[in-house]
């Protein structure tokens, strides 16, 4: 069985525990899958609709598609059952970790 958490745990060290928890003496695999900037509806979400300003987040750069994110996470569950990856950090090319990112100028 394998467990796939999507969000950003990079500073949470309590995830680390928690997950630790959860698998000990288990037959689980358990995976935290943590993407750069993907592109996506979150920033249209974010902010409130505006399209324009949506779009800026990604400008200069090009970011992960939702199936970027899907490929690495079947790579992730079609493993087999005694390989397991704690953490994968995926991000686009331009995106040096969380806070920088390389843009060209528009």
């Amino acid at each position: 069985m394998t467990f796939i958490d999507s969000h950003c745990h990079l500073t949470d060290p309590q995830f680390d525990r928690d997950r630790e928890a959860v698998i000990e003496r288990a037959p689980l695999r358990v995976s935290a899958v943590d993407p750069g900037l993907v592109e996506t509806e979150f920033s249209e979400v974010r902010f409130h609709g505006d399209k324009e300003r949506a779009a800026t987040v990604y400008q200069g750069l090009k970011p992960l598609s939702a199936d970027d994110v899907a490929d690495a996470i079947a790579y992730v569950v079609n493993l087999p059952d005694h390989v397991n990856i704690l953490d994968l950090i995926i991000m686009p090319t331009a995106q040096r970790n969380v806070y920088v990112v390389d843009r060209e100028p528009h």
